[in-house]
């Protein structure tokens, strides 16, 4: 979607028709994927001399430590260490060297909602590095819900984590709408039925596929939505 295009009918045709947002944090809120890659990779060094690729980072995107890891034990055949010690140590790595930054307008938008709509995240990020997010960019106050990957068995692309996020708002899914950065958040939304849109923030990697019927749109234009309704 063209910036500059007059957006006003979709927004005001769509606006009413939610009674909570829920978003995802990491790339989508805040620059924070580029983090997690890092602390990964100093955790994969730390454990198992091991140099991430580019193909390790871009599986990373919207997975979570334990995954990844399980991919590259596996392929590599070590046995002297699990996923769960690499998710361990990744999480001290990240933790050490993070700063949050959020989008341009990713805060904004979600103050203006504050009080208007129920606004929850749901991320597959653990609830202590959330938790320190939100806090550092001044939003932890705004959410009426948050639902980290330490509160479901199945993480995103089930859709579980979002089912989660309605019931603790106390709103019919299909009255959530979704607010995502990557492929296997799309695939979550989709999977529950949930109505989507794909943030398009500086520096992100496009999924593979977007579907038709998903709304994409930067946060200034989302700040645009906000500002007409």
């Amino acid at each position: 979607m063209a910036a500059g295009t007059d957006l006003s009918p979709l927004y005001s045709a769509t606006t009413a028709n939610f009674d909570a947002f829920v978003f995802d944090l990491d790339n989508t809120l805040m620059a924070s994927e580029p983090y997690h890659v890092r602390g990964f990779a100093q955790a994969m060094r730390d454990l198992a001399n091991y140099d991430m690729t580019a193909q390790d980072a871009k599986d990373f995107i919207g997975d979570t430590s334990v995954a990844l890891a399980t991919k590259i034990i596996t392929r590599m055949g070590f046995s002297h260490i699990t996923p769960q010690q690499v998710a361990a140590r990744k999480a001290e790595c990240t933790m050490a060297i993070f700063k949050a930054e959020p989008f341009p307008g990713a805060c904004e938008f979600v103050r203006r909602y504050v009080g208007h709509k129920r606004l929850a995240v749901a991320s597959n990020s653990p609830r202590p590095f959330v938790h320190q997010a939100l806090q550092e960019i001044g939003l932890l106050e705004s959410f009426d819900a948050i639902v980290t990957i330490e509160d479901v068995r199945e993480r995103k692309p089930n859709p579980q984590m979002f089912f989660l996020a309605a019931q603790r708002l106390g709103v019919d899914p299909a009255r959530c709408l979704i607010f995502e950065d990557s492929g296997i958040g799309l695939q979550a939304a989709r999977a529950g039925n949930f109505p989507a849109v794909l943030v398009l923030n500086p520096g992100n990697p496009l999924p593979d596929t977007i579907p038709d019927d998903i709304l994409t749109m930067t946060w200034p234009q989302l700040l645009r939505w906000a500002n007409l309704t």
